[in-house]
């Protein structure tokens, strides 16, 4: 509404009784929540200024509480609902969000599913690297066979090349990934204009948190997921006969 720290402003709403009042107050600052919603529909004034706008004496309308996890706010409610006066009751944020809370949540399996989808691609990608391999180096495969490498260390050879593959590439991913999300979660990334015209609990700044813990696992898993994609090349290397290999020279 273009109003600045230090103007005056009338504030006109319904009394708890229903009927009409008003209150002027001066612009003691302007704050950003990150998110339209809020920062476009929310004001804040003193308790005992609010009560005297709507005519409560002591009262409140609503008392916000707040539970260190998520997980405990069904238990949290179901203990207030058994120590409020009748006429009020206590909701969870789950039940306030109603259908918007499940979209999250089916976001959540989306993301999953695009998580598996990528490490599946990821593993063709192996798996085409290693057949390339082998068909460039049956002769090389056949001579080691004619030489006694039995069929299981030229198993393994393979499987150890395509996690050696995808260790090289997986950590350095790994660790420039985890320093760009520290460095996009320190900086953010701005998305207002975009979201101006949504009217949701988002905040329109997004800074991704980076997990220690995810980067130990996206290691391992760079690691151990082209191993096993080795495994399906490997086998074909394995079952090469010595004579067959050395015909390709």
């Amino acid at each position: 509404i273009g109003a600045k720290v230090g103007d005056k402003l009338l504030l006109a709403t319904k009394t708890s009784e229903g009927g009409l009042n008003g209150i002027k107050l001066k612009v003691k600052g302007i704050i950003s929540f990150g998110i339209t919603m809020f920062d476009e529909n929310v004001f804040f004034i003193d308790l005992a200024n609010a009560r005297k706008l709507l005519k409560m004496k002591d009262s409140a309308t609503e008392l916000y509480i707040f539970t260190k996890t998520i997980k405990i706010t069904e238990k949290v409610e179901a203990a207030i609902n058994k120590i409020i006066s009748p006429g009020t009751v206590a909701r969870n944020f789950k039940t306030q969000m109603g259908a918007f809370y499940e979209t999250i949540r089916v976001e959540f399996y989306i993301f999953y599913f695009i998580e598996a989808l990528i490490l599946f691609l990821a593993s063709f990608v192996v798996i085409n690297t290693i057949m390339k391999s082998i068909f460039e180096r049956l002769p090389e495969i056949g001579t080691l066979k004619a030489l006694g490498m039995t069929d299981r260390e030229i198993y393994l050879n393979f499987i150890y090349e395509g996690g050696i593959i995808g260790g090289c590439g997986g950590i350095l991913g790994s660790i420039v990934g985890y320093l760009v999300v520290i460095w996009v979660g320190k900086v953010g990334i701005n998305f207002k204009e975009i979201m101006s015209g949504i009217d949701l609990p988002i905040e329109y700044i997004i800074r991704p948190k980076a997990n220690y813990l995810m980067l130990i696992i996206t290691i391992f898993l760079s690691i151990i997921i082209p191993a096993l994609s080795s495994m399906i090349p490997a086998r074909y290397a394995q079952k090469l006969e010595p004579a067959e290999a050395l015909r390709k020279i």
